[in-house]
This record gives structure tokens, C-alpha cells and sequence, in this order.
């Protein structure tokens, strides 16, 4: 039937040996669109490469020493502005020189079960009979 698996693939031909590197999730500041421990498929920009606006990447912050994830919103003024998807963090702005964009993400794996808000569908809840 169509939920069965037909045929079996390998991962590191299909997704690995298309990427520059996986980066795993920490955190809740992307939430609902990256969940705590999935695997981001990243693609290395160039030295002078910016994101797309828009576009999910993986940002290096030297004054702090660490990588984040981000939605990248645009450069005005030597400002790098980054939002992330989650509403109770507020937008960063940061100088140019202190937002190095590395990577974008091209594509995520995640290990979690899948679950459904079913509160726009019409639904049993509880045992029906």
C-alpha cells in the first residue's frame, strides 16, 4: 500500500554527499519551524555571500562565540537584522561585522514523531463505540 516503503536508500549518497555540513538543533527560538534535535543540512556560503532575505542560516557571532540559527532578514546601514520564528524572541540587530553568515539550511531531519493540531478538522475525541 502507499504507506509502506517500496525501496530502501542510501542517506549518505542521497542527503550527506550533498551538504558541507549537519548541525543539530538546541534550543526553542525557531520553534514551531525547527524542533530540539533535528538535523539541519547546511550549504556553506562564500566568504562574501549574504543570505536571501528570508532565507534560514547559520550565523556566527564572534563577540559571543557561537553559532545560531536564524531567519535572515536583510543588511541596512551595516546592520545585519535576524529574526527568529519563535515570537517571544525579539529580532536581533547586529553590526556586520559581529553577524557572519556561514551556511544556509537546505534541509532538516528530524527523528521526532509527527503529531497534528486537530483543531480545524472535524474529530472523535476519546474512544469511540
Amino acid at each position: 500500500g502507499a504507506d509502506q516503503a517500496e525501496e530502501w536508500f542510501d542517506l549518505r549518497r542521497r542527503w550527506l554527499n550533498r551538504l558541507d555540513g549537519v548541525l543539530e538543533v538546541h534550543g526553542d527560538s525557531m520553534q514551531p519551524l525547527l524542533q530540539e534535535g533535528d538535523l539541519l543540512g547546511l550549504r556553506a556560503l562564500a566568504l562574501d555571500e549574504l543570505p536571501e532575505i528570508g532565507e534560514v542560516c547559520v550565523v556566527w557571532l564572534p563577540n559571543l562565540g557561537e553559532v545560531v540559527v536564524k531567519i535572515y532578514a536583510g543588511c541596512r546601514q551595516r546592520e545585519v537584522a535576524l529574526l527568529s520564528s519563535n515570537l517571544e524572541y525579539p529580532p536581533m540587530f547586529l553590526p556586520l561585522d559581529q553577524a557572519v553568515p556561514r551556511a544556509r539550511v537546505t534541509s532538516i531531519l528530524r527523528s521526532a514523531a509527527l503529531r497534528i493540531r486537530l483543531e480545524e478538522w472535524e474529530y472523535w475525541p476519546g474512544p469511540r463505540g
